[in-house]
């Protein structure tokens, strides 16, 4: 119990640490149009294009990309990139199309965006959202169009063979929602005429477009711009949100095409002159081949990022970095003094701010907000005109004559008079011509009054429908205004949810961390234990082996003792042996003595 007290107050200390870690970490960016790096590969292929002297290195893209944001598993495409960015970010949002030799060319503002947006394809994930597929074959910017009346609007396209008419993303096959294309498409209606959309009308097309589950998420899909904005820098500022999307399907407006879009068709649609920019084309090294890059040539291109990319960066990139309480790269990065000398900063003292994670989050917010403000009004503007269409009667449906005017009623006035009377008519016949015209006199002005009063009965009932029609477009208004409260409510309660999701998901990883770093010490007790046991062990095994050894020398000396001691007692009996043999030696030398004194002796008695 105790023990489970400790780790609880640990982890209450180690929670209040991190809460207080969060809201002081340091972040720092450039300020003043000064562009601080965010990785080691901003906008690449233009500091290639722009310093002959840039060696650009060797690409893999997960390892590039894990710079800009995670790589999460979304079956069946493997490893898939979900980017570091600000709540609400779409792709294909922040920059604009320019038109090449390859068509429509997106021009992105996001650091990555020359690789995002320019290799494999994006998907809408239900669990992760906007995540990107990757792929090695460049091409402008792989997308889906649309059209409503005076907008025109765009969504990524999903690998082939997928879409989402099912509400979320899965395999269809050939017959697909990336197969239909709207005949009428790139029609020119007239000046203030329209038609309604044509997959709508299209009994293959409506199943794949206007069913219940497809409503559910198409919203999240498409971005939609007024056509008169199409030429502008950053269609950031006048995306017409997802509210609009939700109208222009709902009003059957909508005309789509899965086809390349042609120039024609594009100045058709916008109303506006487009002029085509020349490109370059080079070629990057990858880790599995070489891949072709192509970038707008000269100056224009460069200066539109240079004013965009701080911006973007500091909205869209920092926010989501600081929630995530990583740094930039920074003046360390290996690209910032490539990109020092494209945006003609290398020469300028560094103009770099330090703000908390909190001041970076909340500033963003403060912008998206204002954003937020300018594109209701930028809707309501596109759908009062959609709804003043209608109301004059200036859309028609496929295969009907479009923006056909109703013509005004005219009076058609009874004819006043029969038969011219003849000169020479009898008298009866004058008196009848007579009677009979004074008939239809009267019948006329009865018929006139009749007309006065189907007029004002009319009158009055137009007014009253008027009236109707105002109420009803106030209760829609009250209604929109309580639905755009209540979105934004919604919004208020979604953001909040998924700060306290990222709170949880701090708290999670906090108490992840604490158990990994409880199993890693247990682990290095329970190394530093089998340490011990080991050098016990070895020791164990040393003074076992010095003891041996010890044995083994006192062995070895009783050994030699003991040859010593045989070999002392082998002296002995040879000394003994020796002294014996002496002995022996002289008790014969003593006998030869008494023999040789016997022979002595018996000599003179022989001689006798």
């Amino acid at each position: 119990m105790k023990t489970w007290f400790k780790i609880a107050f640990i982890s209450v200390l180690v929670f209040a640490g991190a809460a207080t870690a969060s809201a002081g970490v340091s972040f720092q960016i450039g300020t003043d149009n000064f562009f601080l790096s965010v990785g080691d590969y901003d906008y690449l292929p233009y500091a290639y294009q722009g310093d002959p002297g840039y060696s650009p290195p060797r690409i893999n893209f997960y390892e590039m990309m894990s710079q800009y944001g995670r790589w999460v598993r979304v079956k069946p495409f493997g490893r898939v990139w979900r980017p570091y960015a600000s709540y609400g970010w779409r792709p294909f949002t922040y920059g604009h199309w320019i038109y090449t030799k390859y068509g429509p060319y997106w021009e992105g503002y996001e650091p990555w965006a020359w690789a995002g947006y320019h290799y494999g394809s994006w998907i809408f994930a239900r669990r992760y959202g906007w995540v990107w597929v990757p792929g090695y074959d460049w091409h402008p910017g792989r997308v889906s169009w649309a059209r409503g009346y005076g907008t025109i609007g765009w969504m990524p396209m999903p690998p082939d063979g997928y879409d989402y008419r099912q509400g979320y993303l899965r395999f269809s096959g050939r017959n697909n929602q990336f197969s239909y294309y709207d005949d009428d498409f790139g029609n020119d209606y007239g000046s203030g005429s329209y038609r309604y959309g044509g997959p709508y009308y299209n009994p293959r097309a409506r199943d794949m477009y206007y069913n219940p589950s497809y409503a559910s998420i198409n919203t999240n899909l498409w971005v939609f711009i007024d056509g008169a904005h199409f030429g502008t820098d950053n269609y950031a500022d006048y995306d017409l949100g997802p509210d609009y999307t939700r109208y222009a399907f709902d009003q059957r407006t909508v005309r789509i095409s899965n086809r390349p879009m042609e120039m024609g068709v594009l100045e058709r649609i916008t109303r506006q002159p487009i002029q085509q920019v020349p490109v370059d084309v080079r070629e990057l090294r990858t880790d599995k081949q070489n891949i072709r890059v192509v970038v707008p040539s000269g100056r224009a291109s460069v200066e539109r990022i240079r004013r965009q990319s701080p911006e973007v960066v500091r909205q869209v990139i920092a926010p989501a970095f600081a929630e995530e309480q990583r740094q930039f790269k920074g003046l360390n990065s290996k690209i910032q003094g490539p990109v020092s000398r494209i945006f003609k900063q290398e020469n300028v003292p560094p103009r770099v701010e330090t703000h908390s994670s909190d001041q970076v989050i909340d500033q963003a917010r403060e912008v998206q907000k204002k954003r937020e403000q300018k594109r209701i009004q930028n809707m309501e503007t596109a759908k009062q005109r959609t709804e003043q269409l209608k109301k004059e009667g200036r859309i028609g449906e496929p295969g009907k004559d479009a923006g056909r005017i109703p013509m005004d009623s005219v009076d058609q006035h009874p004819t006043i008079g029969g038969e011219r009377p003849q000169q020479n008519a009898r008298p009866e016949g004058q008196r009848d011509q007579k009677q009979k015209l004074e008939q239809q006199e009267l019948e006329q002005q009865k018929q006139i009054q009749s007309d006065q009063q189907q007029k004002l009965e009319q009158q009055k009932l137009e007014r009253q429908k008027l009236e109707q029609q105002k109420l009803e477009r106030q209760k829609l208004e009250q209604h929109e205004l309580e639905r755009q409260k209540q979105f934004q409510r919604d919004q208020q309660q979604k953001r909040e949810q998924q700060e306290l999701e990222q709170q949880k998901q701090i708290q999670s990883d906090q108490r992840q961390k604490l158990e990994q770093q409880k199993l890693e010490r247990q682990k290095r007790e329970q190394q530093e234990l089998e340490q011990q046991k080991q050098i016990q062990s070895d020791q164990q095994q040393k003074l076992e082996q010095q003891k041996l050894e010890q044995q083994k020398l006192e062995q070895q000396k009783l050994e030699r003792q003991k040859l010593e001691q045989q070999k002392i007692e082998q002296q002995k009996q040879i000394q003994r042996d020796q002294q014996k043999e002496r002995e022996q030696q002289e008790l014969e030398e003593r006998r030869l003595e008494r023999q040789k004194q016997i022979q002595s002796d018996q000599q003179p008695e022989l001689e006798q």
